[in-house]
């Protein structure tokens, strides 16, 4: 994940595992000085792991726009706290073509006193296969905050996904975030001890 501003930039190298929607941890691999910071979902919950002070802090519903790593995708955007089919009404807003591919448009509306941190998203999904394209963000007045570019959709692990995502913030100026999947694998079997808040503080070699 490199994260590029006006003024600096930064690169992260980072892990992933999932099972299910319900449970997801990151690890950071790099950089070094950052080693082992990780961030656990389970359901609803999010826990975040500092090993250089030895404390896991649960992430408050408030925070979930809060940058993650200093990046232009929040802890909600990585870990989806928020359910598409559960807490959005969706509608098809249209078709279009986006850079070269057919595309379905997909409008979402939070559900009432669903728990999500956005006002409005629109996804362009790829018709034949509806492999995301595109996702906009919006707030609760309909301002657009950001937009999230998937591209380069190569086969990785038995799967067609993009390994490209690249955010822009519409809100500050110069800033972009570019996530590049570098390996991925599905269908494995994970010990749901891999999902607990004391494998989030065990830092592995």
């Amino acid at each position: 994940m490199r994260v590029v501003t006006s003024n600096w930039s930064r690169t992260y190298v980072l892990a992933s595992e999932m099972q299910g929607r319900d449970k997801t941890l990151v690890r950071v691999q790099e950089p070094v000085k950052r080693r082992g910071e990780g961030y656990l979902k389970l359901r609803f919950q999010l826990w975040s792991y500092i090993p250089q002070v030895e404390r896991t802090l649960l992430i408050p519903p408030s925070s979930m726009l809060q940058p993650f790593l200093g990046s232009d995708f929040s802890y909600d955007d990585l870990v989806r706290a928020s359910r598409w089919d559960e807490d959005y009404e969706q509608k098809l807003a249209g078709k279009e073509d986006l850079d070269g591919q057919r595309a379905v448009i997909i409008e979402l509306v939070p559900k009432p006193e669903a728990p999500v941190v956005y006002g409005r998203l629109k996804l362009w999904l790829r018709e034949e296969d509806s492999v995301p394209l595109k996702e906009e963000f919006y707030d609760e007045k309909g301002v657009l905050l950001k937009t999230l570019r998937l591209t380069e959709i190569l086969p990785k692990g038995g799967h067609t996904i993009p390994t490209r995502w690249g955010m822009t913030n519409h809100l500050k100026e110069g800033r972009q975030t570019l996530i590049t999947v570098l390996e991925a694998q599905y269908d494995l079997p994970l010990d749901e001890s891999r999902f607990t808040k004391q494998q989030l503080e065990r830092i592995e070699e």
